[in-house]
């Protein structure tokens, strides 16, 4: 045979081809999305949202910009985004939105300063008279100081009498030991 020549009556048509490649990549396109926990954005008209700061000054900045922007458009994963405060607008990829959480009822300071306790109870009840309410003990303030060393002078530097004792074996005037070699 020649191998540019092909017997054609053999050849599967082409369409079975498209169907099985477009079942396997459907297959893998599920089972991807699975273990990723992808699932469609639920952005809709005039929700509130963050955008994703893609150029933060340094590692401690926040992911998201603190400014809030209100949908305008959507178009697949294209969405239009205004500023109600400067009338700015910008045209964003879903993946860099999120939606805004609404804040809770009463004031966001309090309810952040209540979420982010030690975990220890404000308050311990008395089993004797249910009536009754003592405050639970204070933990130490935010700034606790870390515990130092006792520090000292080598005793080489402390001052000494003349005929004195040596410091390390006692002695009087002279010492025997090579290294130490002190005579007073």
């Amino acid at each position: 045979k020649i191998p540019a020549l092909s017997d054609v009556s053999t050849m599967p048509p082409s369409s079975d081809f498209r169907d099985q490649d477009r079942i396997s990549k459907g297959k893998g396109k599920e089972r991807e999305d699975k273990k990723r926990g992808a699932r469609p954005a639920e952005l809709e008209l005039g929700d509130r949202v963050l955008m994703r700061n893609l150029l933060p000054g340094n590692k401690l900045s926040t992911t998201f910009d603190p400014t809030e922007f209100v949908v305008l458009e959507k178009k697949g994963s294209a969405v239009v985004i205004e500023d109600p405060e400067s009338g700015r607008r910008l045209q964003r990829n879903v993946a860099h939105l999120k939606r805004a959480t609404p804040p809770e009822e009463g004031d966001s300071d309090e309810a952040e300063s209540e979420s982010v306790g030690t975990g220890t109870p404000t308050s311990v009840e008395c089993h004797g008279n249910a009536d009754q309410e003592i405050p639970a003990p204070q933990t130490q303030t935010a700034t606790r100081n870390r515990p130092t060393r006792k520090k000292k002078k080598p005793q080489r530097l402390e001052y000494r009498e003349l005929g004195g004792s040596h410091p390390k074996h006692g002695e009087k005037e002279g010492c025997g030991d090579a290294p130490c070699a002190d005579s007073v």
